[in-house]
C-alpha cells in the first residue's frame, strides 16, 4: 500500500526578529520572503562592485568540454579541463559575454 503525506510548509513575508524565533524554536521548516533584498550583499554585489573590490584575486575555474553533455564519461573523468586559476575580473568578462 502506498501512503501519501500533505505537508505544508509556513511562509513568512519579512518576520521581526521575535516571529522568526518564534518559528525556529518550534523546530519546523518554514520559508522567508522579503528579507534578501534588504541585504547590503543584495544591493551593492552586482559584477562592477565586486570587479572593483576583488577583481584581480585568483579563483580556481573548471571549464567543462564543449560535447560534454553528448560524450560524458564520469568513470574515467574526461568530462572536464583541468581546472585553472584566473582572476576574477577577467572571469566575470568571460561570464558577461556569454
Amino acid at each position: 500500500m502506498i501512503t501519501t503525506a500533505k505537508i505544508s510548509i509556513t511562509r513568512i513575508c519579512n518576520p521581526s526578529k521575535q516571529e522568526f524565533l518564534n518559528l525556529w524554536k518550534q523546530g519546523q521548516a518554514f520559508i522567508i520572503n522579503g528579507v534578501a533584498n534588504q541585504w547590503d550583499a543584495y544591493k551593492n554585489w552586482s559584477n562592477s562592485y565586486l570587479t572593483n573590490v576583488c577583481g584581480d584575486n585568483l579563483v580556481p575555474v573548471e571549464t567543462y568540454n564543449p560535447t560534454f553533455f553528448q560524450n560524458y564519461n564520469f568513470a574515467f573523468g574526461d568530462y572536464y579541463n583541468h581546472p585553472k586559476q584566473m582572476k576574477f575580473k577577467d572571469y566575470i568578462d568571460i561570464v558577461n559575454s556569454n
